[in-house]
């Protein structure tokens, strides 16, 4: 690696976005794992009459990380950002790439991102994060002489429009009828699923569908069903709350970073954030676990439950972040704290390497586990996963100064030399 295309030194990162980092990457692969592991609509579904350890499982995922995950990670790519210009603005007149006009390098660097995004989510995984927040870093950019207090109230704007396409959302789902008297179709083991096929399959033949592209094949249909479901799902998290969420923690992310948000003398509120999110978010999000478990429940209903779900959220994701910097700040499990940094200065690399061992242990082109275990052996496995993942970037920056896509992210940016 060149020195053109260096890591940022270790003198110049803050040590608590490392962290935050690595703590989120397991929140997101914990969260992402069942749509990996199972048909969508089995991955959706909360367990009824299964095993108690399912419905365990489901109740840590979805009280504990569902919703909370992206928020982290969306608020790190938001304070990365503002740190990123700031830099820019300190060796405007160096001779190293941050001197170079900033608009250029941030706009390619976008560009690669949601290029990866797109490979990202066409070949391995339908619910990539990568693409929508190119975009969103986009839509960040314009803004980024916005004031805090701006950037704040915006962002309480976005969340509370997207809470309100969700809720709408909840009560039209009993207006789309999903019964049908078709027989469920079946295709020959090496028949390749055409384009027409894929188009016209509807949401009651989705896991047929899914079964003969994840645990079958061949690689032309996964290819062919990956990229349908992937485009569905950028279409589906822009008219829910999901892309308006994902914005709204950008804008908190950089009003924080431009607040000065890691200086010593903000640790009030972080006690705050921690006491008050922690608790507010645990009460809601446990609290309305029952209620999501209840088989027969009004549209009305759940679209409440939708409404406190992502208040509950948002606080406990706050709680998180002010828990986060409060250890790092006061130096508990240090050795810990530093596998974890390491796993986050290779988020890019561990995220979509999270992807790449998922479908090698659950697709037909792999061990082919896919719909075979249960809820909580996925948990194990992704908590399993996740302790290697620490493991190997700990190795590889004892010998490297980045991770491999970060080398590759960051040499697309600045170039040659």
């Amino acid at each position: 690696m060149s020195e053109r295309a260096a890591a940022t030194p270790a003198t110049e990162r803050i040590a608590t976005l490392d962290v935050l980092r690595g703590v989120a990457l397991l929140f997101i692969f914990v969260v992402n794992l069942p749509f990996l592991a199972f048909p969508s609509t089995i991955a959706l579904q909360t367990p009824s009459g299964g095993p108690a350890g399912d419905v365990v499982a489901w109740g840590i995922t979805t009280g504990l990380f569902t919703n909370k995950s992206f928020a982290l990670f969306s608020m790190l790519f938001g304070m990365g950002f503002v740190l990123q210009m700031q830099r820019a603005e300190r060796t405007s007149k160096s001779t190293v790439p941050l001197g170079r006009p900033f608009r250029a390098l941030y706009q390619r660097r976008l560009a690669l991102l949601g290029l990866m995004g797109l490979a990202h989510g066409v070949f391995l995984f339908v619910g990539d994060i990568l693409f929508p927040y190119a975009i969103a870093g986009g839509v960040l950019f314009v803004c980024r002489r916005w004031s805090p207090k701006r950037y704040l109230i915006v962002a309480g704007v976005l969340m509370l429009f997207g809470a309100a396409l969700s809720v709408g959302w909840t009560l039209l789902e009993d207006w789309s009828p999903n019964e049908t008297t078709e027989p469920e179709p079946v295709w020959a083991a090496d028949e390749n699923v055409s384009w027409t096929e894929v188009f016209g399959t509807n949401a009651v033949d989705r896991p047929a569908l899914e079964h003969k592209a994840y645990d079958v094949g061949p690689l032309a249909t996964t290819i062919r069903v990956n990229a349908y479901e992937y485009a569905g799902w950028l279409f589906i998290s822009s008219i829910l709350s999901f892309n308006w969420r994902v914005m709204a923690f950008f804008f908190i992310g950089a009003a924080l970073m431009k607040l000065d948000f890691f200086a010593h003398e903000r640790e009030p509120l972080h006690r705050r954030l921690c006491a008050i999110g922690l608790a507010v978010g645990l009460v809601i999000e446990i609290g309305l676990l029952p209620l999501k478990l209840a088989d027969e429940r009004s549209s009305g209903a759940a679209a409440l439950i939708t409404g406190a779900d992502e208040l509950g959220a948002t606080f406990l994701s706050a709680g998180y972040l002010g828990l986060i910097v409060l250890l790092v700040a006061r130096g508990i499990l240090p050795r810990v704290q530093g596998w974890i940094a390491c796993t986050g200065r290779m988020a890019l690399t561990n995220y979509i390497g999270q992807s790449v061992l998922a479908c090698l242990i659950f697709r037909w082109y792999g061990l082919g586990w896919y719909d075979e275990r249960t809820r909580m052996e996925i948990l194990l496995l992704a908590a399993g996963i996740y302790v290697v993942q620490v493991a190997f970037s700990v190795a590889w920056l004892s010998r490297f100064r980045m991770g491999p896509l970060e080398w590759a992210w960051r040499k697309g940016t600045y170039g040659k030399g």
